[in-house]
Order: structure tokens, then C-alpha cells, then sequence
């Protein structure tokens, strides 16, 4: 599950990288679940918000204060981030990142 779970966010970081919408996922329709990780998530739905409201870097970087390649690797899928700085970028885009805890069997 960890290698399908790698896989998953390598392939979502297609679309970020190319600027594109992430699909949503399909029905499981009983199969199993591979999850996004929480912070990878968070980045996901930046990216989102982004397209949603057609803020590029620059002007993300404007508006949280620091340097354009800053929200890059705050944007990279791959590179690890602290989720209070991808939190800080959602909320400045008018959204508000929460947490879920599941029981899992």
C-alpha cells in the first residue's frame, strides 16, 4: 500500500507540475483505498484554490510575503513542507485546511 500510495502522489504531481486540475477519484466500488498523505492533501487543495481563483506564484508570494520559488517548493508535491506554511497559503486564498481522523479496521 505504501508503493501504491507513492505512486498515487507521483502522479498527482503531474498535474500540479503541468497546471492542470486534479481529477477527483473514482467510486472504490469495494476495492481497496489509497489515501493522499494529510500534508501532501493540504498542497493539493492549494493548488486547487489557486487555479480556482487564478493566483499564480508570484502573486501567492506577493500576498504571504516571501520569495517566488518559496511557494514553488510550497506547491512541489515532492518536497517536503511544513503544513503551517501550506495552512498560511490556504488561508490567505480565502480556505481553511481541517483534519479527519478515521478507525480503521
Amino acid at each position: 500500500m505504501q508503493e501504491a500510495q507513492d505512486l498515487l502522489v507521483t502522479s498527482l504531481s503531474i498535474y500540479v507540475d503541468d497546471g492542470a486540475a486534479v481529477p477527483l477519484p473514482p467510486a472504490s466500488n469495494g476495492r481497496p483505498l489509497v489515501y493522499v498523505p494529510m500534508l501532501e492533501s493540504a498542497k493539493l487543495a492549494l493548488h486547487t484554490a489557486m487555479l480556482e481563483n487564478r493566483i499564480s506564484n508570484v502573486e501567492l508570494a506577493r500576498r504571504l510575503g516571501v520569495a517566488e520559488s518559496s511557494v514553488r517548493r510550497l506547491r512541489d508535491l515532492l518536497h517536503e513542507s511544513k503544513i503551517g506554511r501550506v495552512e498560511a497559503a490556504l488561508h490567505v486564498l480565502g480556505r481553511q485546511a481541517t483534519v479527519e481522523v478515521l478507525e480503521v479496521a
